[in-house]
């Protein structure tokens, strides 16, 4: 995290900035409620905590990023086992102590140890209410989960992404509450930039890393500050020009505005009305004949003899209106069928997201899509395979044109698992060096499949029976057995 690459490590300090911008309005929040019930320690919290928004976030930003270099060295440290558990839960036990006591007991001399009594008692003793105490040890605990989340986190720019519009909309709603429990919407402004700006450099930094490690023969280049510092104006660029707008965009200037605007508003008034009159006038003949020949229709026409004792009719009810009205009785129909399909769509898709989360696919998506044994056939695979079917036709050259993409995605696939992955947007051409470092001694095999499968994909040429036979041969001898001791990749 901290001991990385820059690149990496200005993502991770953005990354931690905008937890802290999420996490910081909800705790004030929580303290200004907890507070109400008179303990002393609460209070103590929520006074540390809305005093001054911005250096609180300097404090709290500086003790995760704390946090990541400790996690940083203790992976390097490469302790394992019972004592790496032990020496955590020391780790985060002290940290908690440490900071009740430093925050909530900072009056207290060097060898006073009641504050520890007070910890005991808000930890054991919760029917007598929630203390600053207990409030505090929770809020490190969630930030050493935080960073021991970020030891395994995909930075891959969709899931940074997410997480910024996840965060976007709990800031927003953070800050509502502070700004609703306190009386005061400076705080929660503050905390909603930071996040904004921590959050976009981010995204930003996401994408660069991303792009830079699909470079052709790249593992990705170091950000160069003078990127960096552009980077970081076009960001604040972007916020005092929103701010800006937000700040003038109120409903006193808009009615001082529109007043500007009042004679001409009352111009057109009168014009308008001046236009309607006009109107009407000339109209006047054509509608005074109109009214006089439906007088003269009804005077003309007998008058409707009225049915003695007509029974009232009776109230329709529901089940009655469904059987009687069937454009009603569809609806029904059809919307018990769409909230069906969309329930289904649903679990679908998050089963789908826990299958990628357990065993990603960095070959692309079209490759991971033309496995004719795969049971997710999605919209993507039948485009891909429509537009074989578009190029080569029914056949022996559209089976030989998925035979070669079949081969090509298998060869990525183990290359993956050999730690080798192909980026989504990383070409087979510049993907070619990366296969030779992960099937050594196989060059000629790998550069033939590479050519055939850039033939029958980009190039939309036909394979001859006897060129498949020729790969067929060169992906057996790339997955053939190990020898000398060779790993061999697992298909």
């Amino acid at each position: 995290m901290i001991l990385t690459n820059r690149r990496l490590r200005l993502l991770y300090l953005a990354l931690a900035g905008m937890d802290i911008a999420v996490l910081l309005p909800w705790l004030a929040t929580l303290t200004i409620v907890w507070a109400r019930n008179g303990n002393l320690s609460a209070v103590r919290l929520q006074t540390l905590l809305t005093a001054n928004p911005l250096l609180l976030f300097i404090l709290f930003w500086g003790v995760m990023l704390g946090y990541m270099l400790i996690a940083d060295l203790l992976n390097r440290a490469k302790i394992e086992g019972a004592a790496r558990a032990l020496l955590i839960l020391g780790l985060l036990i002290m940290t908690s102590l440490l900071a009740v006591r430093l925050l909530l007991y900072p009056e207290l001399a060097p060898g006073d140890f009641i504050w520890l009594r007070e910890v005991g008692i808000a930890v054991a003793n919760l029917i007598a209410g929630v203390r600053g105490e207990l409030l505090l040890i929770i809020t490190n605990y969630l930030l050493w989960w935080r960073v021991a989340g970020y030891t395994d986190r995909s930075l891959t720019f969709m899931s940074v992404g997410l997480s910024f519009r996840l965060g976007m909309l709990l800031v927003i709603l953070g800050s509502a509450l502070l700004s609703y429990q306190s009386g005061q919407s400076d705080a929660g402004i503050l905390y909603m930039i930071l996040f904004f700006a921590f959050g976009l450099a981010a995204t930003a930094l996401a994408r660069i890393d991303q792009k830079a490690i699909g470079a052709s023969n790249s593992t990705g280049a170091l950000l160069p500050w003078d990127r960096f510092a552009q980077l970081w104006m076009l960001i604040i660029g972007i916020l005092a020009t929103a701010f800006a707008a937000a700040t003038l965009y109120t409903p006193p200037l808009l009615r001082a505005v529109l007043g500007w605007f009042a004679p001409l508003g009352l111009l057109l008034q009168w014009l308008l009305a001046e236009i309607a009159f006009l109107v009407f006038w000339l109209l006047t003949p054509l509608l005074e004949w109109l009214s006089a020949r439906i007088q003269a229709l009804a005077a003309e026409s007998p008058p409707v003899e009225l049915a003695e004792n007509v029974p009232p009719p009776n109230p329709l009810t529901l089940t009655e209106a469904v059987q009687q009205i069937a454009l009603l009785r569809y609806c029904i129909g059809a919307g018990i069928i769409f909230v069906a399909i969309t329930l289904f769509l649903i679990f679908f898709a998050r089963t789908m997201q826990r299958d990628r989360a357990t065993d990603p696919e960095e070959t692309g998506s079209a490759e991971a899509a033309l496995r004719p044994g795969a049971l997710n056939l999605g919209l993507g695979r039948l485009r891909d395979w429509f537009a074989l079917l578009r190029r080569y036709g029914v056949g022996s050259q559209l089976l030989a044109a998925i035979s070669v993409e079949n081969i090509y995605a298998n060869l990525s696939r183990l290359a993956r698992r050999k730690g080798y992955p192909r980026h989504p947007a990383q070409g087979p051409d510049s993907y070619l060096p990366f296969l030779n470092q992960a099937f050594p001694g196989h060059a000629s095999e790998l550069n033939a499949i590479t050519t055939a499968y850039l033939r029958v994909r980009y190039a939309e040429r036909p394979i001859t029976p006897q060129e498949l036979a020729a790969l067929k041969r060169a992906y057996a001898a790339i997955t053939a057995p190990p020898q000398d001791g060779e790993e061999r990749a697992t298909p």
